[in-house]
Order: structure tokens, then C-alpha cells, then sequence
């Protein structure tokens, strides 16, 4: 595994949280995905493959907080914006999820598929 090479890699982290979601083993990301943002907190895909896995085990505030963390990083990322959307929504907080939702409209591709994903109808 990569992370044995290079084990305060970021990088290797993320990556490796990222292939443990694919194979549907959320826990284990979750752990990769703190490691990732223990090593690279200011890089904001640690932050967001972490909202990834703990909204994978049903943790919206916990997917909230680290969506918020990375767009601190950068604020300029719709998917981001997006899924917190999601995870607001999930949480009860309609405005916020509206808010973040028109963010991720004004910053995304503009194409139907990405309007789709915000709004929540896949």
C-alpha cells in the first residue's frame, strides 16, 4: 500500500481513502481520510475525501464540517459546494442547503447533469 512508503503522505492517504470507498469499506477510509488531514491539513482534498467517507457512514455533521474546512482552502470548487448542500440538507438546515446549492450553480460547469446533482434529483 502506498501509505507504507510514504506514510505522512498526504497524497497517499488521500488516494488510498479514496480506493477504500470505491471498495465500499467506509471505516477504513474515514481512518485514511483523518490520516490524510492530519499530514495535509491545508490541502483540501484530505478534508473533502474525509466528507466523503463520513457521509458514506451517515455522519452529515461531520461531512459538513470538513466540506466547510476544504472551502476555506478553496472556495471556488462547486462539487464541494455541492455536497455540502447535501449534507446540509441531511442535517435539516434547508437555507443553508439553498445557499450552498446557489454557490455550487454560479461556480459549476453549467451543464445538466451538474445542475441536477445540486438541486438533488440524480
Amino acid at each position: 500500500m502506498p501509505r507504507r512508503a510514504a506514510p505522512a503522505s498526504p497524497f497517499a492517504h488521500v488516494k488510498a481513502a479514496r480506493a477504500l470507498l470505491e471498495l465500499g469499506r467506509a471505516p477504513e477510509a474515514v481512518a485514511a481520510g483523518r490520516e490524510a488531514v492530519r499530514f495535509g491539513a491545508g490541502y483540501p482534498a484530505a478534508h473533502e475525501v474525509l466528507a466523503a467517507a463520513l457521509a458514506a457512514l451517515g455522519d452529515a455533521p461531520g461531512a459538513a464540517a470538513e466540506l466547510r474546512a476544504a472551502l476555506e482552502i478553496n472556495p471556488f470548487n462547486p462539487f464541494v459546494w455541492r455536497d455540502l448542500a447535501q449534507a446540509l440538507r441531511r442535517l435539516g438546515d434547508a437555507a443553508g442547503a439553498q445557499r450552498a446549492a446557489v454557490v455550487a450553480l454560479r461556480l459549476g460547469p453549467g451543464d445538466e447533469s451538474f445542475q441536477r446533482s445540486v438541486v438533488g434529483n440524480p
